[in-house]
């Protein structure tokens, strides 16, 4: 699988992710990107590493974004998982935890 992001493509409201989940065009064309190089370099599936989203508009994206992801990739059979912080307050407004359903969440150990 590949990783796609990291702490410092993480920042509260202010990094790569949220200006990604900011529009659903942003999602549906990095949803496409994901499944094309996944297809190319012929990887399993693809690991979101969003360590900190924090606004209620990161936590509406993210769920957005794991949706496009799994209506992308799972008729192709690609695995996806999320690295996500274990903090409980940034669980709480930055992961709307019903949409991960089906998605493997791997908390960093506290």
């Amino acid at each position: 699988m590949v990783s796609i992001g990291g702490a410092a493509d993480s920042s509260d409201g202010t990094g790569k992710y949220s200006k990604l989940v900011s529009s659903s065009a942003n999602i549906a064309s990095f949803s496409t990107k994901v499944l094309n190089f996944l297809i190319k370099y012929a990887f399993d599936g693809v690991d979101i590493n969003w360590q900190y989203p924090s606004t209620a508009a990161d936590k509406n994206g993210f769920s957005n974004l794991l949706t496009a992801l799994r209506s992308a990739l799972n008729s192709r059979g690609f695995l996806i998982s999320a690295a996500v912080s274990s903090n409980p307050s940034i669980i709480d407004n930055g992961i709307n935890i019903f949409i991960l359903n089906g998605v493997v969440i791997l908390n960093q150990t506290i």
